[in-house]
């Protein structure tokens, strides 16, 4: 791959980052080019271990990625990310340590996260959409966020379940992230898929008087 980019001479590069389930900043970079056919080509390159997710620790680990696979910087022509501060800031960011070291590097806003504000955007304008989500964030969040609730909600067979439908009887449900609309979905359909769960815990939650303002 690091001869065909070679050949190609020139390349973008898309990074992100996040905190693993051990607590450890994981950055991840892709690489794109055009080849001899014209064609983009995108691969992911590799996940690297960041010290932490500031800007100067990030900017460390792209730089010495490239070093290390003999990709000049000085053929580097755009740079994709998303629109953290830390990643996108245009005085302190990722984006703008990139640009001084190769001002021709062209930033590029990561498009599927700008298409996830335009969607956000657009849901809280929508009335049925927006109250839809807010429901379901809520009354998600509020048996999630109680083990005593959890545990009344996993302990619910629906009346519409077979004895054995271990999988929907045992479904958990998913918190919905503020704008990682593909994360959402997976909240939508499995509320949706236990809505008589989650309405029966409901009817016990309250009769039992155990929830206040919230």
């Amino acid at each position: 791959m690091i001869r065909e980019v070679k050949s190609a001479v020139w390349y973008s590069i898309i990074c992100d980052g996040t905190t693993d389930v051990s607590g450890y900043e994981q950055f991840t970079m892709c690489l794109r080019w055009v080849n001899d056919s014209l064609k983009i080509d995108e691969a992911f390159l590799a996940m690297f271990t960041s010290p932490d997710s500031t800007a100067e620790a990030l900017f460390k680990v792209t730089v010495g990625a490239l070093e290390t696979l003999t990709l000049d910087v000085i053929n580097l022509r755009g740079h994709c990310f998303d629109g953290a501060p830390n990643m996108s800031g245009n005085v302190r960011g990722l984006q703008r340590r990139i640009t001084d070291l190769q001002p021709m590097s062209t930033f590029v806003h990561c498009p599927n996260y700008a298409l996830d504000l335009c969607l956000q955007e657009v849901a809280r304008n929508t009335d049925l959409v927006g109250d839809t989500i807010c429901t379901v964030k809520d009354v998600s969040n509020m048996i999630l966020r109680s083990h005593k609730r959890k545990q009344t909600y996993l302990e619910v067979v629906p009346p519409s379940a077979s004895s054995s439908s271990v999988e929907q009887v045992t479904s958990n449900l998913l918190p919905l992230r503020p704008t990682r609309w593909t994360v959402r979905v997976k909240s939508m359909k499995r509320f949706d898929e236990n809505y008589e769960r989650v309405q029966e815990t409901l009817s016990t939650i309250l009769s039992e008087n155990s929830v206040s303002d919230d």
